[in-house]
């Protein structure tokens, strides 16, 4: 069986132009606050002194609401998408073989992505006293067809399965 990968390198290219956006979008959305701030300033003798204030703070409300509540709900994902996936490429990754028990289907969240858990048994040198190896798996990805007793060779980083291949598969009943 071939090695089957849960990350690709265009998914992160695309997370990474996708926060980008996000950013210019801001940048460009706040300057057009500016100039507007700035237009009404110019002509306030015309509209008067008081509207002109008043259009000012509603408009200036309205960008840092609105800011707001981009940056704490699409923006924030993104960018802790987008920072997981970054350290999936550039930091350490765990080769190792287990056997597969079952799935938990609790929702576990890591850095802010959610993810829920694959159980195998491994023999772990470090910790002889925890046989079981809790990985987390994305929690948009379908459960990978594995059976239990099903022996697997996985890449992870920091518990986060990057790919997998089975090894031997389980004799079925």
């Amino acid at each position: 069986m071939e090695t089957v990968s849960l990350y690709t390198r265009e998914e992160y290219n695309q997370v990474k132009r996708l926060r980008l956006k996000y950013i210019w979008s801001l940048v460009i959305a706040f300057l057009v606050i500016v100039i507007a701030n700035i237009l009404i300033a110019v002509f306030r003798h015309q509209i008067g002194r008081s509207w002109a204030q008043a259009l000012n703070i509603i408009i200036t409300a309205f960008y840092f609401c609105g800011a707001w509540f981009f940056l704490s709900i699409k923006f924030r994902l993104t960018h802790k998408y987008y920072k997981t996936l970054r350290n999936i490429y550039t930091g350490l990754i765990e080769e190792d073989t287990g056997k597969f028990l079952y799935f938990d289907d609790t929702i576990t969240q890591k850095d802010g992505v959610d993810y829920y858990l694959m159980i195998l048994e491994e023999k772990v040198v470090k910790r002889p006293d925890m046989p079981q190896r809790r990985v987390l798996i994305r929690k948009d990805l379908e459960h990978p067809p594995f059976l239990e007793g099903d022996i697997i060779k996985y890449r992870t980083h920091a518990s986060i399965l990057l790919d997998y291949k089975i090894v031997k598969k389980a004799k079925e009943n």
